[in-house]
């Protein structure tokens, strides 16, 4: 019996490995008419790169914008108060890239230096916003798919690439996991090999997330209620229910560096349960008082989880009130979100 369920797990996993192996191979089908080409010159992109001391990535985060030759692309680096140089680093690196440096003096939440990003980009007149982590690496050709994407499916959501770890040929976990959302995704290699163009679903990894004009002034910009984890799942849920689902370009790849690593320390622990809170309190599609309650039973959740660490007990305490505290603005921004969306069925 035990060998039996081992050579089933062993299956299961060989399965996911072509699966993923597959996936990646997509890239080579990246094959632009002349037309097209040339229709991607007229187009305006905002590349948004949120830094907060993020020296060690920006090299690679400039071979991956410089690789874009397709499309015309600025970028506005957006910085929360870095002490480490990265600024510097990305004026000395981008001398063939148009660039514009935003500095907010101190670290005021990624959603608040998204929006920034985002308004920047509007005010230029810009097409598309990318919102890019600064440990993303994107592979030649992607933002030119994305961009072909979001013009042969005008109701996309947000779009993003697929992530691939740095170390290995392998899809980020989190982003073969929200692909596995859509109930068109494969399970295993399709018998023919073909894989659609782009798959849709409630969310997707905010990492790389290409937003058109379009998409802004249905959906708005992000909710500064989150200061750092849960704006893009915030921002992809309401897409979705506003009729623009989230979408995987599956023929525009990227390396992501967080895919790399394993576990959470303990300040991104934090702000993932405050985001989880907040998340709870926002969903819009149940009275707002069940919402509340379970928030309360999702702390209790996280406290019994860790009730044997007392740094760790105290913080999730922390968590939980200081959450609680924006109850308000929850209840405001759920209320705008409900006001907009014509589908509630989540």
């Amino acid at each position: 019996m035990q060998a039996t369920s081992i050579r089933e797990g062993q299956h299961k996993l060989s399965q996911s490995h072509q699966l993923e192996a597959a996936l990646i191979g997509e890239r080579q089908k990246f094959n632009p008419s002349k037309e097209e080409l040339a229709s991607l010159k007229s187009v305006s992109i905002m590349a948004v790169v949120i830094t907060y001391n993020s020296l060690k990535w920006v090299e690679s985060a400039l071979r991956g914008l410089k690789a874009q030759s397709e499309v015309d692309l600025r970028v506005a680096v957006v910085d929360n108060g870095s002490q480490d140089g990265c600024v510097e680093a990305f004026i000395a690196g981008c001398e063939q890239l148009k660039l514009d440096i935003i500095r907010l003096g101190s670290n005021r939440g990624y959603a608040v230096a998204c929006n920034a990003g985002m308004d920047h980009g509007i005010n230029n007149g810009c097409d598309y916003i990318l919102i890019l982590n600064p440990d993303v690496e994107l592979l030649p050709g992607a933002l030119a798919e994305m961009v072909l994407v979001e013009r042969a499916y005008p109701r996309c959501g947000p779009i993003t690439a697929i992530h691939i770890s740095r170390d290995e040929p392998r899809i980020e976990s989190g982003c073969l996991w929200f692909m596995q959302l859509s109930p068109e995704f494969p399970r295993q290699v399709p018998s023919d090999g073909v894989f659609k163009r782009i798959y849709q679903m409630e969310y997707i990894n905010g990492s790389i997330m290409l937003l058109s004009r379009n998409l802004i002034d249905h959906v708005g910009k992000f909710d500064e209620l989150f200061f750092f984890y849960g704006e893009d799942n915030d921002y992809c849920r309401r897409s979705y229910l506003f009729g623009f689902p989230p979408t995987v370009a599956t023929r525009a790849h990227g390396y992501h560096w967080h895919a790399s690593q394993r576990g959470l320390d303990a300040f991104r622990r934090s702000n993932v349960r405050r985001a989880n809170y907040l998340m709870i309190l926002k969903k819009p599609s149940r009275p707002f008082i069940i919402s509340v309650g379970l928030t309360l039973v999702r702390f209790l959740m996280d406290h019994a989880k860790y009730e044997k660490s007392f740094s760790e007990w105290s913080q999730i305490w922390k968590d939980y009130f200081d959450s609680m505290k924006k109850i308000g603005g929850a209840y405001r921004s759920r209320s705008r979100d409900r006001q907009g969306a014509p589908l509630l069925t989540r």
